[in-house]
């Protein structure tokens, strides 16, 4: 119980702590920017067809 209690307190499970909360933020951040990214893509195209398509019909 000692030693759990001392990996507790110790500094280095707090900078582990640390660099996987920092870790799972970042991809989040990451997974958030390229679902935009890929949601703009498709609009465009999306868009780009739609716009080609009316340029024929007229």
């Amino acid at each position: 119980m000692d030693t759990l209690l001392g990996l507790l307190i110790s500094p280095t499970t707090w900078i582990l702590i640390a660099a996987l909360v920092i870790i799972y933020s970042v991809l989040k951040i990451i997974r958030n920017i390229y679902a935009t990214v890929v949601g703009l893509f498709f609009t465009g195209i999306w868009i780009y067809k739609a716009y080609h398509f009316l340029m024929d019909k007229f």
